[in-house]
């Protein structure tokens, strides 16, 4: 399954004027730029259906739950012989005070893998959402916002020159926590 914010997804989920076919989804892994400037294409995988898994609009909790085809996490990193399986991010609750690392794993449109860092501000600036100061390009919502340790504790929603801001897993979990693998 593939996470993202649901005012991104909006384009192929039913009842939308749609821009996009599920099956013209691509959702990519491994998509980056080596340290000599080569740009691998990465790995990319399509949606399984426009039916999201699990999703809340953009006013509440802005985020789609969907399924791909085939398993990702199943499979080597940048499918190299002899690389361990990619695994799964699996959200945590985690409570975040100001201070707090953040890193941004990014695609900005649609653009290699960038990654920011930078601080929780805010733990509240409004109803499920927190703050930071990590820098975001245009497109990348949807992002996994990582503490220190890997755990994706918020998922990127917008950014501006005053603040990004994502909305806490903490408060997602209890919506999908029934549909997570063991």
């Amino acid at each position: 399954m593939q996470g993202a914010n649901h005012h991104d997804m909006k384009y192929v989920l039913p009842g939308a004027d749609k821009l996009w076919e599920p099956h013209e989804m691509v959702i990519r892994f491994d998509y980056r730029r080596t340290g000599d400037g080569q740009v691998l294409p990465g790995l990319e995988f399509r949606l399984a259906s426009d039916q999201p898994v699990s999703s809340s609009i953009e006013g509440d909790l802005d985020y789609a739950l969907m399924r791909l085809q085939g398993a990702p996490g199943e499979v080597p990193v940048e499918n190299l012989p002899k690389t361990p399986e990619r695994g799964y991010l699996r959200p945590v609750d985690r409570t975040q005070t100001p201070g707090d690392l953040l890193l941004i794993v990014q695609h900005p449109e649609a653009a290699p893998m960038k990654i920011s860092q930078g601080r929780l501000t805010d733990p509240n600036p409004a109803p499920n959402r927190i703050q930071y100061d990590a820098n975001t390009l245009k497109g990348s919502s949807g992002s996994p916002c990582l503490n220190w340790d890997w755990e994706p504790v918020a998922l990127h929603r917008w950014g501006s020159t005053s603040g990004n801001r994502g909305v806490p897993f903490s408060a997602i979990l209890p919506r999908i926590q029934s549909l997570l693998p063991g």
